[in-house]
C-alpha cells in the first residue's frame, strides 16, 4: 500500500503555480495570486504547497531571491 500525499492533478496545479511564482520573483506577489493560478483558496494553497515542496511559498520566493542576489554579488 502506498501513501498518496497529494493527487496528481493537484500536484500539477501546484507545479504551475510554482512556475508562476518563479517568473514573478522580482515583483511583489500576494499569496492570493499563485493560489488563484492553482485554483485553491490561499489557506489551502499554502498548506498544499508546503506539503508538496517542503517549504512555504514565501520561503520558496525568498530562496529564489537570495540565490539571485548571490549570483549578482559574485
Amino acid at each position: 500500500m502506498t501513501l498518496r500525499l497529494i493527487e496528481d492533478q493537484a500536484f500539477r496545479r501546484l507545479l504551475r503555480s510554482r512556475d508562476f511564482l518563479a517568473a514573478r520573483s522580482d515583483q511583489r506577489v500576494v499569496l492570493a495570486e499563485p493560489a488563484a493560478e492553482a485554483g485553491f483558496s490561499a489557506y489551502h494553497y499554502h498548506r498544499l504547497f508546503r506539503r508538496a515542496f517542503g517549504e512555504t511559498p514565501l520561503d520558496f520566493l525568498t530562496r529564489l531571491r537570495m540565490d539571485r542576489a548571490k549570483s549578482l554579488l559574485a
